[in-house]
């Protein structure tokens, strides 16, 4: 695990970064993150929800640096829309519903470990 989700100051920090591991743990190619439902835990100033969207975004973006997840999104606007994006900003946050995070696959090595076990299994 990535030592940016070992550590946190506040309790805000926390729940997010828990919440992302939550999401990337999923058993799903395909993750969803309903990201207006989060945020309603939080009974906050603007300010301070510009800060949870700040770390949400940071927790992803060590997602991938940690090449776990893909950088590209595909999100729900709150009007029902459909937007593909490649970096994700406070903003963007405000705007969306759900946001979908695509897992990083390398089908290679898992094509040669799996031809490994069925051939060299004793």
């Amino acid at each position: 695990m990535n030592q940016y989700f070992l550590t946190w100051k506040k309790i805000s920090q926390f729940q997010v970064k828990t919440q992302i591991i939550e999401l990337i743990a999923k058993n799903s190619l395909k993750k969803e993150f309903y990201i207006q439902e989060f945020l309603k835990r939080f009974n906050l100033s603007n300010k301070k929800q510009t800060q949870i969207k700040q770390r949400i975004i940071e927790a992803i973006s060590e997602e991938i640096k940690s090449q776990l997840i893909q950088p590209q999104f595909q999100i729900i606007q709150k009007d029902g829309s459909i937007r593909k994006i490649h970096k994700l900003q406070t903003q963007d946050i405000t705007r969306m519903d759900l946001i979908y995070l695509y897992e990083n696959v390398d089908y290679k090595s898992l094509f040669q470990q799996k031809l490994k076990t069925c051939f060299f299994v004793k």
